[in-house]
């Protein structure tokens, strides 16, 4: 069984008229790089790892401690019928400062986003990304608000217990398919995004808890009638992630002094038929 379904620059599907006026588009047609083989061992198909090693939002606290535990990298199921993701991923020669500028630049220009993981990032707007994390699962992200530290069971904010931590995002998602009607039932999701310094770069952890929301300071299953969790989709979106974070360093590396100190336009408006869902 293939890793992931990685496209070629030439699968790619061609840019618009539109998109080709971009500054970026000049990076689209390529092959991204590859993903390091820590990562590809951890999201092997069927290598899940034990449940009991999955690190649950309000259980993070000890791990974002200066000198805390490392989260085990991999996927599974939970045994309340959620799905767990966590990847680990270092990005060398990157600092928080980058970073930033790719958050501007996704916003501003749907082919910046698209080029950080070509044929498989479709286009983003503000708190919406529209991606493909596999065959059969084309959808979009929609990120509904950030949880507060108070809300995770945390006594302060993470960056304030551990200097080194530049990032901390812990929010609700809900997924939706890009064809055919909305079920707003389905599709929850918890997402958080934790970014710490290291002498060489930053190293980050993605988590993905799906089919999981928190309430009341703890992850809470909110699955609608028949909807499924599978493993499969577990361990795409860890491997969707790792090649966002190799494509994230590729674009930054030709970009980020050219262009971090221009002026970037607002972020473009949601279509429309996914206003229903704009918070």
């Amino acid at each position: 069984m293939e890793l992931h379904a990685k496209l070629k620059a030439n699968e790619l599907p061609e840019l618009t008229e539109e998109q080709k006026e971009s500054p970026f588009s000049g990076i689209y047609k390529r092959d991204i790089g590859d993903v390091t083989p820590e990562i590809e061992l951890a999201f092997q198909p069927g290598e899940m790892i034990d449940p009991s090693k999955a690190v649950m939002p309000e259980d993070l606290w000890e791990y974002l401690l200066p000198g805390g535990p490392e989260p085990e990298m991999g996927y599974c199921l939970l045994p309340n019928g959620g799905g767990y993701t966590c990847l680990v991923a270092d990005v060398p020669g990157v600092s928080k400062e980058m970073f930033d500028f790719r958050t501007r630049l996704v916003l501003a220009d749907h082919v910046g986003f698209m080029i950080e993981f070509p044929g498989k990032h479709l286009g983003h707007w503000e708190s919406l990304c529209t991606e493909d994390f596999g065959v059969g699962y084309m959808h979009a992200t929609i990120l509904d608000r950030s949880y507060s530290a108070f809300e995770l069971g945390y006594p302060t904010h993470p960056s304030l217990a551990n200097p080194e931590i530049v990032e901390f995002i812990a929010k609700e998602a809900d997924e939706i398919p890009l064809e055919g009607p909305i079920d707003a039932t389905r599709g929850k999701n918890t997402l958080v995004f934790v970014s710490r310094e290291t002498d060489t770069g930053l190293r980050c952890w993605a988590f993905v808890y799906s089919g999981l929301h928190v309430v009341e300071g703890k992850s809470s299953l909110v699955l609608a009638p028949g909807e499924e969790i599978t493993l499969e989709k577990c361990r795409l979106r860890g491997l969707h992630l790792a090649y966002e974070y190799v494509g994230r360093k590729e674009l930054l590396d030709e970009y980020y002094e050219e262009y971090r100190d221009r002026p970037m336009a607002p972020a473009k408006p949601w279509p429309e038929r996914f206003l229903p869902f704009r918070h």
